[in-house]
């Protein structure tokens, strides 16, 4: 499914009618390609590049989780309950952002 695309001048494409917890990814990842300097992408991304190999879209994905997942604030709540459902709406993102910045951080699982 289409989410969103950085094209370049400072603009942000993103889908209508998204969830908001799949918007606020989605904004917070294109984000990252325009504060990383990526080059513009012409081609929508998609929730399967947040596990894909190009490095831009691990970036801009790293960029989003680290924006809206800060380490000590989701430590936290994770420690206080770990359901993942829940701490996806707790944080109002996407549980597939959420699973791979539990993955990646150590001391979480």
């Amino acid at each position: 499914m289409a989410l969103g695309r950085f094209i370049g001048n400072g603009t942000i494409e993103i889908i209508k009618g998204l969830p908001d917890n799949l918007y606020r990814s989605t904004l917070a990842h294109e984000l990252g390609h325009l504060a990383l300097y990526h080059d513009i992408r012409p081609r929508w991304d998609t929730l399967d590049s947040i596990n894909g190999s190009d490095p831009h879209e691990k970036e801009a994905w790293d960029f989003a989780g680290e924006l809206l997942l800060p380490g000590p604030i989701l430590k936290k709540a994770f420690a206080e309950n770990p359901d993942l459902d829940r701490l996806a709406k707790l944080f109002a993102v996407s549980k597939e952002l959420l699973s791979v910045e539990l993955v990646k951080r150590p001391g979480f699982l």
